[in-house]
């Protein structure tokens, strides 16, 4: 009588006892994998739910990375679309959101606060605001920066998987290495573009210059503001 040999697997036999109940002893026939077989599963198995982890993770940081470089680039449109809106001086969107309005400030310009972090990194969207508003309307006391609290209208913080590297005032100053927070304001009507660093405005810069990167370098973005209000990603 020919056995019949299951395919897949090399049958480990045990030795069938001797015995008269026949039938009985033979249910007892066990056939398995070997020890060489079971460890080769097990391995393959681990590599793969190693993979999949590794994976998973690397995945999670890459949406994360999109969805900051869309935001990033969304708070700076914002920004420029708010000083269209300001021209209106009664007019003001307030920190409640923009369908709120406020007439007890006079917001001069908006502008975005961007400061690196490695990791992590912060940027603000900001009314910069004049303090001697309504004695004075014609906003000579505003700072044309972001240098009270009280200004911010909106603030992003970064989680520990990404990191601003460096802002820049090009050609004025290179981004690699410039750790200092730096300022863009959008001054209504047209909206006027400014660059500000330390509180002083640059006449020559060309560019404001944001690096966007992955917490362990293995992705990074540059998101730039020309002059004319333009947002660039590259």
């Amino acid at each position: 009588m020919n056995k019949k040999i299951l395919k897949g697997f090399t049958p480990l036999e045990i030795a069938r006892p001797k015995s008269p109940l026949g039938a009985q002893a033979r249910a007892r026939f066990l056939t398995g994998f070997t020890l060489i077989e079971s460890l080769v599963v097990v391995a393959i198995t681990v590599t793969l739910l190693g993979s999949l982890i590794v994976y998973s993770r690397g995945g999670e940081a890459q949406v994360a990375f999109l969805k900051e470089q869309a935001t990033l680039t969304g708070v700076f449109l914002q920004a420029r679309s708010f000083a269209i809106d300001a021209f209106q001086p009664t007019l003001q969107p307030s920190p409640g959101g923009p369908d709120e309005l406020s007439i007890t400030e006079r917001v001069c310009s908006w502008g975005v606060h961007v400061v690196p972090g490695s990791p992590g990194g912060q940027y603000i969207l900001f009314r910069d605001l004049d303090p001697n508003w309504p004695a004075v309307v014609d906003c000579s006391g505003a700072s044309k920066s972001y240098d009270d609290p009280k200004e911010a209208f909106q603030v992003f913080n970064l989680p520990p998987s990404l990191k601003i590297q460096c802002v820049g005032l090009t050609p004025d100053e290179l981004c690699d290495g410039q750790m200092s927070p730096r300022d863009i304001l959008f001054i209504p009507p047209v909206p006027k573009v400014l660059f500000s660093a330390n509180s002083v405005t640059s006449d020559t810069a060309k560019e404001f210059e944001v690096r966007l990167m992955l917490a362990d370098g293995s992705k990074s973005s540059i998101i730039t503001v020309t002059k004319g209000g333009s947002v660039n990603v590259n």
